[in-house]
């Protein structure tokens, strides 16, 4: 019953974002770099990477304390819901305070600083929005969840879908009015959000607002803000440093490079998303735990292990598809990052477990490492390989990370790693890695045909791995009783 429920919820979320965030990114994201010149978009690129690394000011860990309080016991969210929308009001204005220091400390022009202050309050948005959905999955409404993930990429799309294709004037459109448009969509979507809150959950009330819980709540968070502002920096310092250190233009061609990986990365986000208040509940339960791990890492990790060996032969080709400017270093740029896909899967994974189960000082310790190696292979490659040295940074960082992370799992929530699971993926990975040479080297398949040959022998391949069990996938989409 359980894994029914876990992959039904599963299968429902990825449904929904199939639909949706590829469009935003594919369709609009790209068209919007295409637009403006990569120039301009890795200026703003910057702006967002800088923006969301001291994001952090804006929750202090709050949406996820929160989600493990009211996953744990609901009636918890009657006394956080007013004071944490109070403290976060007031850590907005800080968290913009610390922008416009930050903007003039590094020597932004006008126009940039006003880019970043609303690049800010983007962040500040998105705050407010993954706070009010962190109760939604608290109560286990995966699916409502889900549809407040992308509600608000729905009315991106529909906007910048009239200015992008339909609006006379093309050169009307730039960077500003595409964060302009990204304002509005968040605030349709909190409006949303606070909606169902008040009607199913709970409801603002200024009397409930008290210092000494305010008090209590920050000093409680303060471990997560730490360990999430360190996880940010690792994760997205690079592309600061690079505009930074070498050229807005080399910042464009690496967020090209990332696009395709950002796509399927968002899978990762949105399971550790359920798998948080799942594990918050079951604890305690190894067995539940472990066989919860088994099944996410057998959905996530073929995905991500074919996208990658796939992406290795076709990267030219993936790139001049999306792109107008592809530099011959955005190849090699691209099959770098691709390569991490499956360390980000694995971090989501056994990340959320170690928060789930509090062991905070220990992802504080490996997300500080992980800062340090980053912010110095940084400082030392960019110089010397530019956008590439970024790509090898961001490499060695992350499968860093992913192995630090199944360590300090199998030490301190007593689990195991089975040889015979590591041998399937690995000979999975190779299986494709094959494939996809002999379709590119020797066959010659086009792109599109290549897609459809890796996506057939992908599902024969994952149940006779027994990755997937075929009769789970027929009821879970009704087909079976």
């Amino acid at each position: 019953m359980l894994k029914k429920y876990f992959v039904s919820n599963i299968l429902f979320m990825v449904f929904a974002n199939v639909l949706v965030k590829p469009i935003w990114i594919l369709l609009i994201d790209r068209t919007v770099q295409n637009r403006v010149g990569p120039e301009h978009y890795g200026t703003y690129n910057a702006l967002l990477s800088l923006s969301i690394i001291f994001s952090i000011l804006l929750d202090l860990g709050i949406t996820n304390f929160n989600n493990r309080e009211v996953a744990y016991d609901r009636k918890k969210i009657a006394s956080l819901y007013s004071n944490i929308l109070s403290i976060k009001f007031m850590l907005s204005i800080f968290y913009l305070l610390i922008l416009i220091a930050l903007a003039w400390l590094s020597d932004y022009n006008q126009q940039a600083f006003l880019l970043l202050f609303f690049v800010g309050l983007l962040q500040i948005l998105n705050s407010y929005l993954q706070y009010l959905r962190s109760n939604v999955s608290a109560f286990h409404h995966f699916k409502l969840d889900s549809f407040l993930s992308v509600f608000d990429k729905i009315i991106v799309i529909i906007l910048c879908s009239y200015f992008l294709f339909f609006y006379k004037n093309a050169s009307f459109f730039s960077i500003q009015l595409f964060v302009y448009i990204q304002c509005i969509g968040y605030l349709t979507a909190i409006l949303f959000a606070l909606f169902i809150t008040h009607k199913r959950y709970s409801t603002f009330a200024f009397q409930n607002i008290k210092w000494k819980d305010i008090k209590s709540i920050t000093k409680k968070t303060i471990p997560y803000a730490l360990l999430i502002f360190l996880m940010a920096t690792y994760m997205r310092s690079d592309s600061y440093l690079l505009e930074r250190i070498d050229s807005p233009y080399q910042n464009g061609i690496y967020a090209q490079a990332y696009r395709i990986l950002d796509i399927f990365n968002m899978f990762g986000f949105l399971f550790a998303g359920v798998l948080l208040p799942m594990f918050s509940r079951m604890a305690m339960e190894k067995k539940m735990i472990a066989n919860i791990l088994k099944q996410s890492s057998f959905i996530l990790l073929p995905f991500a292990l074919a996208i990658s060996a796939h992406s290795v032969f076709y990267a030219k080709d993936i790139m001049q598809l999306l792109y107008i400017n592809t530099p011959n270093e955005l190849f090699v740029i691209y099959k770098i990052v691709i390569l991490t896909l499956p360390a980000f899967c694995l971090m989501h994974i056994y990340s959320t477990l170690l928060t789930a189960t509090q062991h905070i000082k220990q992802l504080i310790h490996i997300a500080l490492f992980c800062s340090l190696v980053s912010i110095t292979l940084n400082f030392i490659w960019i110089p010397q390989w530019h956008a590439i040295g970024a790509a090898w940074v961001a490499f060695v960082v992350e499968w860093l990370a992913a192995l630090l992370y199944i360590y300090f799992n199998l030490k301190l929530n007593g689990l195991q790693i089975l040889i015979s699971r590591i041998a399937r993926l690995l000979f999975f990975f190779i299986l494709f890695l094959i494939l996809n040479y002999f379709l590119n080297h020797f066959l010659q398949i086009p792109l599109l045909y290549s897609i459809i040959a890796n996506s057939i022998i992908f599902f024969i391949a994952v149940l006779l791995m027994k990755f997937w069990d075929k009769n789970d996938l027929f009821a879970f989409v009704n087909f079976k009783k």
